[in-house]
């Protein structure tokens, strides 16, 4: 029988792919037993002369796939309505919309 390897979890901290970063850490309003399988997208900044190139949306892209790659869940909270479609498009779904917008990508 084959034995299971465990991959590592994301690491948190930040990413950057031309001028846009994007940064990452351990939501700490779940409870401890969930924080090694989840992170939090916390913010995403792109400069004012870059934006409009897709540089956001590598990042986005290479980060979903290093938590698909980690089995990592990741979650962020929005409170731009206007975001949303942006994150749905990379596979986020929105779980709660009262206070903010909770969304998640499985």
């Amino acid at each position: 029988m084959a034995s299971l390897k465990l991959k590592p979890s994301m690491k948190p901290g930040t990413r950057s792919y031309g001028a846009a970063t994007l940064a990452v850490r351990v939501p700490t309003a779940l409870p401890t037993y969930m924080r090694g399988s989840v992170r939090e997208i916390v913010a995403v900044y792109v400069p004012e002369e870059s934006r409009r190139q897709g540089l956001a949306s590598e990042l986005l892209t290479r980060t979903v796939a290093e938590a698909k790659r980690t089995l990592t869940v990741l979650m962020l909270t929005l409170e731009d309505q206007a975001l949303e479609g942006f994150y749905a498009r990379f596979g986020f779904q929105a779980i709660q919309r009262n206070p903010k917008i909770l969304m998640v990508h499985p």
